[in-house]
């Protein structure tokens, strides 16, 4: 889509929002090419991106509060501050992306491909995470309280310094993931795939002791 062209749904999206609805009109993005589009800092509050092409886009500190997102190919775009509460991204590809303090609260990324993406310092509490691909993901210092990462592979992920209470991590696989320092308090792990992973003593002293009894001598202490 040409420049012009989406600076003009742009501005007819946010007089719709402004007024209410009754000015304006709200965005349909769906399945348009937007590779390398600037949307840093609209407000695209709802709007449908359903199987669009955003890859490389930049769109940092931007409302997506709410947006559809299904299908939709993000990869190597640049989410650094963005606002994804609620919004629905499932089925989609976000592998390379980066994500550093976004608002990911309640969104949905089911069986959503985030290979490689960096996750650090943001907000995730109760997102929904189930059958997703997060192999390598960086999650240094976020809050995943009340995430839902059921059958997710987490193969080598960074979940360091995390927060993990009331997370569900049944049948998700762990193998080689880090630990250290992250907080396990009332955590679901049944049939979860431990093997390998680097945790602390205290972080350890948590878990569950099935979880212990399988796989604790695989476990890579870190003092």
């Amino acid at each position: 889509m040409d420049s012009e062209k989406l600076t003009n749904i742009l501005e007819m999206h946010r007089l719709w929002l402004e007024f209410g609805g009754q000015i304006g009109k709200k965005a349909i993005l769906s399945k348009v090419d937007l590779q390398d589009a600037d949307l840093g800092g609209a407000d695209l509050y709802g709007v449908d991106f359903t199987g669009a092409d955003l890859s490389r886009a930049i769109i940092k500190w931007t409302n997506l509060q709410n947006a559809i997102l299904e299908m939709a190919n993000l990869e190597g775009a640049h989410l650094e501050g963005v606002n994804l509460e609620d919004a629905v991204l499932s089925n989609s590809n976000l592998k390379n992306t980066n994500f550093w303090y976004a608002n990911l609260k309640g969104a949905n990324f089911h069986k959503t491909n985030l290979q490689q993406a960096s996750i650090q310092f943001a907000d995730l509490q109760g997102a929904n995470f189930a059958k997703a691909n997060l192999a390598n993901v960086n999650f240094l210092e976020t809050d995943l309280k009340n995430v839902n990462f059921r059958s997710a592979n987490l193969y080598k992920a960074n979940l360091k310094d995390t927060n993990l209470t009331c997370a569900n991590l049944e049948n998700s696989n762990l193998q080689k993931a880090n630990f250290c320092m992250t907080n396990f308090g009332n955590t679901e792990a049944q049939e979860a795939i431990l093997r390998g992973v680097a945790i602390d003593i205290k972080t350890m002293s948590r878990l569950p002791k099935n979880i212990l009894k399988k796989y604790k001598r695989t476990f890579f202490i870190v003092s």
